[in-house]
């Protein structure tokens, strides 16, 4: 309180800033013509600008093209790679696991097999020399 009394003795009511005269007469029309002034400077720079990037788009897009069609063939050709290379070790590894020569016992199982398909088919061997002979 003591402070604003003592600004009030020393200044007054006065105020320190003051604007020029006419200032406010015409402050409406001044402002409105210097939107429109730049809403079509903005509107203008904003068309240019957009027709800037659709022309570099239109020149970018084959070559984003191609780059997809090049990365799908290197994925594609990678995953073909890892899956053939996975059933190359599988199968080195199938037949290090099984003998080469066939046993009697084995040979028996399988024409046993054979045997109990064509009794289940009711096929006798008639049946199955005129199937060999007709393919």
């Amino acid at each position: 309180m003591e402070l604003e009394k003592q600004l009030l003795s020393e200044f007054g009511n006065r105020r320190p800033f003051k604007s020029p005269d006419g200032y406010f007469d015409n402050l409406e029309m001044r402002i409105m013509s210097q939107i429109t002034a730049k809403e079509t400077e903005t509107t203008e720079d904003k068309q240019i600008s957009k027709k800037r990037n659709i022309a570099f788009a239109g020149r970018l897009r084959p070559l984003l093209i191609a780059a997809s069609f090049i990365g799908l063939i290197v994925i594609g050709a990678a995953t073909i790679h890892f899956f053939q290379g996975n059933e190359h070790i599988q199968q080195n590894n199938n037949i290090a696991a099984t003998p080469t020569a066939t046993t009697a016992k084995e040979e028996s199982a399988d024409t046993e097999y054979l045997d109990e398909a064509a009794e289940y088919m009711m096929l006798d061997k008639d049946d199955v020399y005129a199937y060999l002979a007709d393919n």
